[in-house]
């Protein structure tokens, strides 16, 4: 079994999470006698790209906003269809922080929690007023895609081809909030 991890862990978060998936491999041994191989060896955004398939001569910028970081990871195929990373990071810019700033312009700053629970059940713009949530989620997106934006400007001019077409993908509940209140 292949497992990703998380591009914002550092060496030793992945170690720890790999001690723990050998603990889980040795007690599903223990208690059904099914042995597994567990392969933590890759980083969630790679693992997304690898998920389209093979791409020859494409190039894919994968934005992954969670609840705690925004992972960017760019990557491009060369003709011959091998993988290559170009740029990677890691920001604790999320859906966390979206939502601590959105509970404070709506005055909730003690009621995250309801806020949170509304927002997943599809009801934050229906209770809490649209207009209001939507300016402020608007402005959180607009930092992430900036800063989506520099990257690729970055990327390009590296490498000299301003035109390239760059696929982006989006990936993770910290986009939803765009969503939620839209």
């Amino acid at each position: 079994i292949g497992f990703a991890f998380p591009l914002a862990f550092e060496h030793g978060a992945r170690k720890q999470y790999r001690r723990i998936l050998q603990d889980l491999a040795a007690d599903l041994k223990r208690l059904t006698g099914i042995a597994i191989d567990t392969s933590p060896s890759i980083n969630e955004s790679r693992a997304c790209v690898n998920a389209f398939g093979s791409f020859n001569g494409e190039t894919f910028l994968v934005a992954d906003m969670g609840g705690g970081t925004l992972d960017v990871a760019l990557f491009s195929y060369d003709p011959d269809g091998a993988m290559r990373q170009h740029q990677m990071g890691s920001l604790r810019y999320a859906g966390e922080l979206c939502v601590d700033a959105l509970a404070v312009h709506l005055g909730l700053p003690d009621d995250t929690n309801a806020l949170r629970e509304a927002i997943g059940r599809g009801e934050s713009a229906r209770k809490y007023g649209k207009d209001v949530a939507e300016r402020v989620v608007t402005q959180f997106t607009t930092i992430a895609f900036e800063y989506l934006r520099v990257m690729v400007a970055a990327y390009r001019a590296k490498q000299d081809r301003p035109e390239e077409p760059i696929r982006l993908v989006l990936v993770g509940n910290g986009w939803h909030l765009a969503e939620a209140f839209s």
